[in-house]
């Protein structure tokens, strides 16, 4: 006669939990797959600030490409608005190129300032911020 497979039920109450549901291999891969990326969060939370704050991803006003001004006085204005940039996105530590709401802020920061119609672009590179805006 042939032997009748159990469910997996039956094996849980009767095998014991620690064998029916501990020692399956789904269970083990779940576990290995929760310990290696618990593993790579606790090492980025270690390190971030390592690789992260990189002096080459700092960024200044000489890496914030603006498009000239067509007033007279373009260079002030220009200076002016690369410091409103590297002010709005510091929020208290020194602003990095990496950021991920650089683009949005800068935008937002674009918004507030009187003669800037438009911000066409903002682009971020690993070198630099490029931004294209349409003055008034």
């Amino acid at each position: 006669m042939a032997k009748r497979k159990e469910s997996i039920i039956h094996r849980i109450i009767h095998g014991g939990l620690a064998t029916g549901v501990l020692l399956h291999p789904v269970t083990m891969i779940l576990a290995a797959t929760l310990i290696v990326i618990g593993g790579a969060i606790h090492l980025w939370n270690g390190n971030r600030s390592k690789i992260v704050d990189q002096e080459q991803y700092v960024l200044t006003a000489e890496n914030i490409h603006l498009n000239d001004c067509p007033e007279l006085d373009s260079d002030s204005i220009s200076h002016s608005l690369k410091q409103l940039v590297v002010a709005s996105s510091s929020d208290g530590q020194s602003p990095t190129l990496l950021d991920t709401d650089l683009v949005s802020r800068t935008a937002s920061a674009f918004r507030t300032v009187g003669w800037v119609d438009q911000v066409r672009r903002i682009e971020k590179s690993k070198d630099c911020l490029e931004i294209d805006i349409l003055y008034r």
